[in-house]
Order: structure tokens, then C-alpha cells, then sequence
């Protein structure tokens, strides 16, 4: 169990890596940044609803193909 978490705790650091990455380079402006992420998401939900092996729910949250069937 405390693997587990261990695994969790690192891909969460992971991804908020790649969130800082993409942070850095978003523009200074408040709104065209919000519409760069905007655009961004509505481009990974387009993308992760052609993968086999994930769906994406009602709000655009990529989920395994085993929770996919609630949807």
C-alpha cells in the first residue's frame, strides 16, 4: 500500500512537471493564456478519443478504458 502511494506521490510530481513546462511558455497575457489552455485541452480530448486504449469523459478527463464503460 505504501508503494502504492509512493507511485502515485511520483507521477503526480511528474505531471506537474510537464504543467510547469507548458506554464513557462504560456503568453503573458491572463486571457490569451487561458485560451492557449483552452485550446490545448480541446486538442488532447480530440486526440486521447482516437487511442483505443483510453475514453474521455463529459469533462475532457482522459480515463481507462475500464471506467470508459459508465460513461
Amino acid at each position: 500500500m505504501e508503494r502504492k502511494r509512493d507511485e502515485d506521490l511520483d507521477k503526480d510530481l511528474w505531471l506537474r512537471r510537464q504543467a510547469l513546462q507548458i506554464a513557462i511558455q504560456l503568453p503573458e497575457s491572463e486571457l490569451d493564456a487561458i485560451k492557449v489552455l483552452d485550446y490545448s485541452r480541446e486538442l488532447a480530448t480530440k486526440f486521447l478519443r482516437g487511442l483505443p486504449s483510453a475514453a474521455v469523459d463529459r469533462a475532457g478527463q482522459a480515463q481507462p478504458i475500464a471506467q470508459s464503460a459508465s460513461l
